[in-house]
């Protein structure tokens, strides 16, 4: 999977580390296994599916 990341600079800076895009829209796995790191992940998609 290939993925895009996106800095963003002032003000957005101190807010967001990043964006990232991804056009595949299939998951890999059912389930995610991760350790927690504290921070909030917002996922939109826009495939329609």
């Amino acid at each position: 999977m290939k993925a895009l990341i996106y800095r963003p600079g002032p003000p957005l800076e101190e807010s967001i580390s990043c964006f990232w895009l991804s056009e595949d829209c299939r998951a890999s796995t059912s389930k995610e296994r991760v350790l927690p790191t504290g921070t909030l992940s917002l996922v939109i998609n826009l495939c329609g599916t």
